[in-house]
Order: C-alpha cells, then sequence, then structure tokens
C-alpha cells in the first residue's frame, strides 16, 4: 500500500462520516421543529 492509496482511503472515510453528520443534523433540526412548533403557536395566539 502506497501513502497516496493511504490518503486516498483517509479522504473517502472522512466524505462518508461528514456525509453521515450533515444529514443527522437536517433530520434532528426538522424533527425540532415539529417539537417546538405546538410550544409556540400558543404562545403567537395571544
Amino acid at each position: 500500500m502506497t501513502i497516496t492509496d493511504l490518503k486516498v482511503t483517509e479522504r473517502n472515510a472522512f466524505r462518508a462520516t461528514a456525509d453521515d453528520g450533515l444529514w443527522d443534523l437536517m433530520i434532528a433540526s426538522f424533527v425540532a421543529m415539529f417539537a417546538i412548533a405546538p410550544l409556540l403557536s400558543g404562545s403567537l395566539e395571544s
């Protein structure tokens, strides 16, 4: 295994981890929107 192969493998592993993290954040913000919306709707009506 050469140094170039090792760098390519590291780069691919980082991309896979970074992509999963972004999807997790997007899903968490989507779910949080529905969890927080009912709490805000009561205070916005007044």
